[in-house]
């Protein structure tokens, strides 16, 4: 179809384009008064078109893990957990007994349990943590600054007051290790100027080791020990 003239009202020319026809050129006028042939230029993006993508938000992709920004799909997918209800009858049974990490805490059974909160934090400098009711009784838990050393010290209703004996079933002594034998002696020194006694600082050549005991309030036996 030929393009055909058509009078503005204005008074300028336009020509009507038919389809797949390339756009009109406008006529334009330099500096210096010669006519030049400008292409018609595509709209710039003002701010209400910013304002109108920044509502939308960006851009997202779908894939195999779901939606993420576009141009960043995750490395890799997240592994699946097992199921928690698993019971330990439906896994395979050990064929030996399961590794231990350490010893959580110790617990006690006191006589007194403020004497003996008052002579824990002043002699082992243990830290009150909380108090803890139980049935037929209450419970304190203290621990060392480095909370590395945990300590629990009861009371029960009706518990037998007798004094502590190693030749009763149940606890002998508490072992607690320190770094160096140069310990021990900090230690007794530290046990003297407090006024505990203690037994001094005594070899054990079968275990390589060096210890230093003394007794809490119910006379239960604490035993420090350093590899020599």
């Amino acid at each position: 179809m030929a393009d055909r003239a058509v009078h503005h009202p204005r008074g300028r020319h336009l020509r009507d384009r038919a389809p797949g026809t390339r756009p009109p050129e406008h006529h334009h006028r330099g500096a210096h008064g010669c006519g030049e042939l400008r292409r018609r230029q595509p709209r710039r993006r003002g701010a209400a078109d910013r304002l109108s993508a920044t509502a939308r938000g960006p851009r997202t992709d779908t894939g195999q893990y779901g939606s993420y920004p576009s141009g960043h799909p995750p490395a890799t997918k997240e592994p699946e957990m097992p199921d928690p209800g698993m019971s330990g009858s439906e896994m395979s049974p050990p064929t030996s007994p399961p590794s231990l990490h350490s010893i959580a805490h110790v617990a006690l059974t006191v006589t007194d349990l403020a004497r003996s909160q008052e002579w824990y934090q002043r002699v082992l400098g243990l830290e009150y943590v909380i108090t803890v009711p139980h049935e037929g009784g209450e419970g304190i838990v203290m621990a060392d600054p480095d909370r590395r050393v945990w300590w629990a010290i009861h009371r029960h209703d009706g518990q037998d007051l007798a004094p502590f004996s190693v030749t009763r079933t149940g606890l002998d002594h508490v072992g607690l290790q320190v770094n160096s034998v140069d310990d021990l002696h900090a230690w007794s020194g530290w046990l003297d100027s407090i006024g505990v006694a203690h037994n001094g600082i005594a070899g054990l050549p079968d275990f390589g080791m060096a210890a230093l005991v003394f007794y809490d309030p119910d006379g239960i036996p604490l035993e420090l020990l350093a590899y020599t």
